[in-house]
């Protein structure tokens, strides 16, 4: 039985042998599944990948800046995100990073008073495609090495990921892990963007497939949780998770409004059953809420799924019992944010291209005496987005018992239901619920409860 000393050594050894025959991440990755000592080689291989890449631009103080990155939640993305998945190519000498609002300036104290990097580039500028998600954006340099840091407008970095000008810039890592965003274009050398990116071909459209583009659709809505085949998470160290960082995000985007693809089920041009929505208005009385109905009930490709949620149209008498698909692209529902609900509510406002799954929504959990046998239920709200400046809500003036114009609520309303305090547990409305929402009452005056 070796001692730890011996296994320690072994290990190391071994470490040093796969680091020599494994090529890239995934190869490496496959190994985490074969049993624990294969985990535990996989994922010093993986730290020491890392380590490498990164250890030019932080030198002795490479423990120190992980540990600042780790805390401030900082991402890396750019070329050394590249080259920890591929391990193609010279270690670069750009490190790219995306840290949260108020972080920013941790990080530049590090870096000018630990590690002597200089600023550089006073007046520069990020690609004009970050405009709207990015607060600051600064440059260091030492030697050759050169260290980006652009400070987001929020906590939510994937708005900044996903606002990237080409999907190959859409990977990050932390030091534990790394996300790609359409794997198998990235990977293909093939992708689709505004501007060239060496090594890589960038289109403007997907018509270089060949074919329909699928759920690879630029045009489909996704969210940074919608795990699948466009989405590659890869995760070699537990305690600098990237999981974690993406069960965080509460991002939604899609990168054109309509597809360009002459192939494509979801270009409007050749397939006028597919989704048609903004900016057209939004339902605001029977008349509109049956046309709407009809457009779900005739889309193609067909939707997967559909959840019966109430809608309290604007002009509407009454609420109503109204269709809400999934997604397109989405098969089954494992999230409450791959409801489409843009059918019946706007909550995108002027920006078209990316959203967040907690915008404008609110939940609500029933407190009441339910039958024995029964589940308790919650309901959640989705309102139209402010800047819509959508036309008072006639409806729930009525049932709010609403006496001042500047307490109206604005726009449609849009309700699910959903097993208490489990959001994404949805059911069905019936019209015996709708009494229920009239909790709409006790929350419709509460300014909080809307935003």
């Amino acid at each position: 039985m070796p001692d730890g000393n011996e296994k320690l050594l072994r290990t190391q050894s071994l470490v040093q042998i796969m680091g020599q025959h494994l090529e890239c991440l995934p190869d490496l990755l496959t190994c985490l599944g074969t049993g624990y000592d294969m985990r535990e080689l996989g994922s010093a291989l993986g730290a020491r990948w890392f380590e490498s890449i990164v250890q030019s631009f932080f030198g002795a103080h490479f423990a120190e800046m992980r540990h600042l990155l780790h805390v401030t939640s900082t991402l890396i993305t750019g070329s050394c995100a590249r080259q920890m998945l591929t391990g193609q190519g010279a270690t670069p000498n750009d490190l790219n990073l995306i840290t949260p609002l108020g972080s920013a300036e941790i990080l530049y104290a590090s870096l000018v008073g630990d590690l002597q990097y200089e600023r550089f580039e006073v007046c520069a500028r990020p690609n004009y495609a970050f405009t709207k998600v990015v607060k600051g954006f600064t440059r260091f340099r030492k030697g050759e090495m050169i260290i980006t840091i652009s400070e987001a407008e929020g906590d939510n970095l994937f708005k900044v990921v996903v606002s990237s000008p080409t999907t190959v810039d859409m990977t990050v890592m932390t030091p534990g892990g790394l996300v790609m965003f359409y794997p198998a274009w990235t990977l293909s050398k093939d992708n689709v963007g505004c501007m060239a990116k060496d090594g890589f071909r960038v289109e403007r459209s997907t018509d270089f497939l060949g074919e329909d583009c699928g759920k690879a659709c630029p045009a489909l809505w996704r969210s940074v949780l919608d795990h699948g085949e466009q989405m590659l998470m890869l995760e070699w160290d537990e305690r600098f998770s990237i999981k974690k960082v993406v069960d965080g995000s509460q991002t939604m985007w899609c990168l054109i409004v309509h597809c360009e693809n002459d192939l494509c089920a979801y270009n409007p041009k050749n397939n006028p059953r597919s989704r048609q929505l903004m900016p057209h208005r939004t339902p605001s009385g029977i008349t509109e809420i049956e046309v709407q109905e009809a457009r779900i009930a005739q889309h193609w490709p067909d939707y997967q799924g559909i959840l019966q949620g109430v809608l309290y149209a604007t002009s509407a008498k009454k609420a109503h019992l109204v269709s809400i698909p999934l997604r397109d692209g989405v098969d089954s529902l494992v999230d409450m944010s791959q409801l489409d609900v843009s059918h019946w509510v706007d909550q995108l406002g002027p920006e078209r291209l990316i959203s967040s799954t907690g915008q404008c929504r609110k939940t609500y959990n029933v407190i009441a005496d339910i039958p024995e046998g029964g589940t308790l239920p919650g309901y959640t709200f989705f309102r139209e987005h402010p800047l819509v400046y959508g036309p008072p809500n006639a409806l729930i003036r009525e049932v709010g018992r609403i006496t001042s114009n500047a307490d109206n609520i604005l726009g449609n309303v849009l309700v699910v239901k959903h097993t208490r305090h489990m959001k994404n547990e949805l059911m069905d409305c019936e019209e015996d619920n709708i009494p229920w929402i009239g909790i709409i009452k006790q929350c419709v005056r509460d300014s909080t409860f809307w935003y």
